[in-house]
Order: C-alpha cells, then sequence, then structure tokens
C-alpha cells in the first residue's frame, strides 16, 4: 500500500496525484498492445513530475513489467524504496556512473563500442553478468549507434556498426545482450516512421544472422504506442500515456486514458479593485469594471510558468475565470467577480477538473508552446505531493 500525503488546511499549493488513474491507464495500454508485450513504464525526471517511486509501484502493480529510468541516480532511487524489477538506465551513463549502476544491477544502455568496454570492465571487476540494451539510432540523431554508413541506410543492407558493437557485447565475458532498441523522433510522421522502423528490424536481422541472439526488440514509445501498432514489438516504453497527457488530448478521450494529476491551490487573499486599477508587474492588466481578484499563492518558482499571465484560466468554486496579469515569482491572481462563496481558504484547480469544467495539461501546454510532457515536469518543490487512488484498480 502507497503511503498517503497529508492533506493540511494551510497547505498553500500542491498536488493530487490519481494513482488509481495511472493504474487505470497502464490496463488500458495493455489491452492496446495485447498480452504478449512487455511494458516498460518510463518513471524518469520524477515520475514525470508525479513521483518516481510512488508511480513506479502503482504502475508495477498494474501489471508493467520493468521500468525506465535516464540516469544511476533515478536507478537508485527506486532501488533504495526496495524496487527489485527491473530497472533500464535509457540514456547515457557518465564514466562515473558506471561503476554504480553495475553495482546496483541496473541494465545500462550502450551506444558505442567504448561503452561495450566500459561496462565489461565494471561487471569484471564486480563479478557479475550483467544485461545491456544495444541503442540503435536509426535518424533520431542523438543518441545510440548508427547502423552502418550511407549505403546500410536502406533496410536489408548491412549493418557492420550495429553489428559490431552487438558481436563485442555478445563476445564479452560479463555481459549479455537482453535488448536492442531504437526511438521514434516523430511517431506523427507515418511514412518517416516506417522507413525508421524498418532500417531497426534490418539491423536486428542481420545482427541475428551475425550469431547473436537479441532477446527483446523494443521501438515504441507513448506516441507510437497508441498510433504504430506494427512498432509494438517485443516491448513498449510508456512514459507520458500513463499520466493520461498527451498533444492530442482527444486521443486520450477516445482510449480512455485518465488524467493522473490535479494542480491545486489554496486562496491566499480576496481583494476588491475599483475599475481603472492596475494590477501585477509591468502593469499588464488593468480593471475594467469593479473587479474582485483572488490571489493565489503560487507562481513560477513552483513551475506555474510567467506566460500564462492574461492567457490561462483556473477553476474556482466550479467556475472557470481568467488570470489576470502577470503570474509572478510567488503569486498569480484571478478575477473571481461574480463568482459566490470565494473566500481565503478556498481551492483553485490549476489543473484537473472542477464540476463541469476541465483544465488540461494539454491546455497550459498549448499557452505555454511546449508539450505535455514538460509541463508536468514543472512543478518544484514548494508543491506538495498528495497521492490518492490506489485501490482503484480496474
Amino acid at each position: 500500500m502507497l503511503p498517503q500525503g497529508d492533506h493540511p488546511s494551510d497547505e498553500r499549493t500542491w498536488l493530487e496525484i490519481d494513482l488509481g488513474a495511472l493504474m487505470h491507464n497502464v490496463g488500458v495500454m495493455r489491452r492496446v498492445v495485447g498480452p504478449e508485450v512487455r511494458i516498460l513504464a518510463v518513471v524518469k525526471a520524477d515520475g514525470y513530475g508525479h513521483g518516481a517511486v510512488q508511480a513506479a509501484r502503482a504502475a508495477l502493480a498494474a501489471g508493467a513489467a520493468r521500468l525506465g529510468v535516464a540516469s544511476c541516480a533515478e536507478g537508485e532511487e527506486l532501488r533504495d524504496a526496495g524496487i527489485r524489477v527491473p530497472v533500464q538506465v535509457l540514456g547515457v551513463l557518465l564514466p562515473g556512473e558506471i561503476d554504480r549502476a553495475v553495482a546496483l544491477e541496473l541494465i545500462p544502455t550502450v551506444h558505442d563500442l567504448a561503452g561495450v568496454e566500459a561496462f565489461e570492465r565494471a561487471a569484471a571487476a564486480q563479478h557479475k553478468k550483467a544485461p545491456v540494451h544495444l541503442k540503435i539510432d536509426t535518424g533520431m540523431g542523438r543518441l545510440g549507434i548508427l547502423p552502418g554508413g550511407h549505403e546500410s541506410s536502406a533496410p536489408g543492407m548491412a549493418a557492420p556498426q550495429a553489428v559490431a558493437a552487438a558481436r563485442a557485447v555478445h563476445e564479452a565475458a560479463h555481459l549479455q545482450l537482453e535488448g536492442a532498441f531504437m526511438h521514434f523522433p516523430d511517431a506523427a510522421d507515418r511514412e518517416g516512421s516506417a522507413a525508421q522502423l524498418s532500417r531497426f528490424e534490418a539491423a536486428c536481422a542481420d545482427i541475428r544472422a551475425a550469431g547473436v541472439p537479441i532477446p527483446l526488440c523494443h521501438a515504441a514509445a507513448s506516441a507510437a504506442t497508441m498510433h504504430l501498432p506494427q512498432a509494438h514489438l517485443d516491448m513498449v516504453r510508456l512514459g507520458i500515456c500513463l499520466y493520461g497527457a498527451h498533444e492530442d488530448p482527444e486521443a486520450l478521450n477516445t482510449m480512455g486514458l485518465r488524467n493522473v494529476m490535479r494542480w491545486l491551490a489554496r486562496v491566499a487573499l480576496v481583494k476588491d479593485y475599483p475599475a481603472g486599477h492596475p494590477l501585477g508587474y509591468g502593469s499588464t492588466y488593468t480593471t475594467t469594471r469593479p473587479t474582485r481578484i483572488a490571489v493565489l499563492p503560487v507562481g513560477y518558482a513552483d513551475g506555474y510558468r510567467r506566460m500564462l499571465g492574461n492567457q490561462a484560466h483556473a477553476l474556482v468554486c466550479g467556475r472557470r475565470v481568467p488570470v489576470v496579469g502577470r503570474v509572478s515569482m510567488d503569486y498569480t491572481l484571478v478575477d473571481v467577480t461574480g463568482v459566490p462563496g470565494v473566500r481565503v481558504g478556498s481551492v483553485a484547480t490549476l489543473v484537473g477538473r472542477d464540476g463541469a469544467h476541465e483544465i488540461r495539461i494539454a491546455d497550459l501546454s498549448l499557452l505555454t508552446r511546449t508539450i505535455p510532457d514538460e509541463t508536468v515536469t514543472q512543478p518544484g518543490r514548494r508543491v506538495a505531493r498528495r497521492y490518492i487512488g490506489m485501490d482503484e484498480v480496474d
């Protein structure tokens, strides 16, 4: 059972994390990929801002087979919490992290031949047989080993660099090639993604033809899992969709995925202003009528972006109200004129549902010209986390 966070009446701003919704989302994606495809739940970046340990436990309880992180420190946090399932470091390990990662029995990713040598030295020194995954760069142009030269970019051509790396792992006395994977730069580009998937599958075929088995081949993160069923392969890596966020919120509704995060703040002050009164830094907003303002103790230091001023809305007492003036480091102003019952201590919803209205993560992302992945990771350490819903298992 996960610990349920305290919710004192003097809490200024907090996230309400519905772990039941996260478990529901794992179940939805399980039905999408079928029973034979493994689910890796990505809990990097503190579980996309939701709490890595809590998100990991909920995802595992709902049927995820393993976890994905970006660094050794993130994997160590899970191990310190007693989580013993396979944990893959999907990114690059720096030289100073390698020994610790092997000691923690994290599964590293190989991006070049030098990495093979470094992991072999670390595993040998600790008398371990360490599983690793080989990342193949089919067009993302960031991490991973290139399949080969230009001549190998077409499906079916030889992939000497990938084969060489896979063979080096296979021949290392203390390493085991558990898997190979790729990452799509734009899963919405169906034609480009199909070409990259073919390139990846050709590289895997070449590796196997060289006598090196690959137990797990995986290509799809959230978007590709939702829209490219041919990319499901042996395992999918699910991140943002497990948290109920996506650039296309209608796709979430169609699939039945639930928002996991609500962002709330308590009204700190209620003030009445006459018409013609400027509000906030830079006086970017001036009242046009007698106006009642609720002051919320949340600002850009908490991750509520400055550019949301004069653009975003909040929900107060079941009503949709505008954010007025600039968002400052510690405070945000909302116009609650005509909203009955607003007082100090009333709860405002910055993300989530209140009555008939909802503010979606995608809404804030659109206003700040970013993606939901960035938006959910914005709330800072001043924003408390409260966990609910662990008993809701669909």
